[in-house]
């Protein structure tokens, strides 16, 4: 388990709880976990990883950058192969084609970003017996602006707010204090923000 907040980095190996310490990693503001892989956000929109199955080793090679729009990074999530990196203006897809000591490449790009990092949840959807995997956020259009909750359909974000929500969410003055969870119930899931 990794833990990020206000810059520092804790990681719970053994039921022991260690606070990060490499040199190699800027401070942190998101993580996820991807193949193995820690994978840490820098505000700035570098990514480092941490060793496979070692959360407290950085190489300081092992990063890369969502640098299709210049934003920098707000948020993360992992869905099935993609490695979701989301920053004020837009999001960017990669996936982990095996190379070292970078593990990771670009494979799609949108101009929706993250209006609340903490909104950013992977849901799994059922739908007539079936299920998928989907992410679901507060999204901004390329200019940064509020442009509602969207949900992942393949790389195209649908949007599924509400008018009456979207207002609520415009109005809020301190974007970062927005969280959402999800739970299911009775074969509904539901996503709360």
């Amino acid at each position: 388990i990794a833990i990020v907040s206000d810059g520092l980095w804790w990681v719970c190996q053994g039921g022991v709880l260690t606070q990060g310490s490499d040199a190699d990693l800027p401070a942190p503001i998101y993580v996820v976990e991807m193949d193995g892989y820690f994978v840490y956000l820098i505000a700035d929109g570098r990514v480092f990883v941490s060793g496979l199955n070692d959360g407290l080793t950085i190489d300081p090679l092992a990063f890369g950058k969502a640098d299709k729009v210049a934003d920098g990074l707000s948020a993360g999530a992992v869905r099935g192969d993609d490695l979701i990196l989301s920053g004020p203006r837009s999001t960017e897809f990669h996936h982990d084609v095996g190379t070292t000591p970078w593990p990771f490449q670009r494979v799609a790009s949108i101009d929706f970003g993250c209006f609340a990092a903490g909104s950013m949840l992977p849901v799994n959807v059922i739908k007539d017996e079936s299920s998928f995997s989907t992410v679901i956020w507060a999204a901004t259009d390329k200019l940064g602006a509020y442009t509602g909750i969207m949900m992942l359909n393949g790389y195209s974000p649908l949007k599924i707010s509400p008018n009456w929500v979207d207002r609520l969410l415009q109005a809020e003055i301190d974007p970062p204090s927005i969280r959402a969870y999800t739970r299911s119930h009775d074969g509904h899931v539901f996503y709360k923000i």
